[in-house]
């Protein structure tokens, strides 16, 4: 994940994720919340620089199992 990025918003209750202008106190920082769901189910975050991740994304992912 890209250790600088900031993409606010929120998962809704059936899963989407819905984007926000800017972070208030029912949106988050939806890189961190994606962090933060991986290292809870046991996976690893490694955090780098936009310049280290596949065409320059916030962040990229290696699924070991059918999603």
């Amino acid at each position: 994940m890209d250790i600088d990025e900031t993409l606010p918003g929120r998962n809704a209750e059936d899963g989407a994720v819905v984007f926000a202008e800017q972070p208030t106190a029912t949106n988050y920082d939806l890189v961190d919340e994606i962090a933060t769901r991986v290292i809870t189910s046991g996976g690893r975050v490694i955090g780098v620089r936009k310049a280290e991740i596949p065409r320059a994304a916030a962040l990229a992912a290696i699924l070991r199992y059918p999603v």
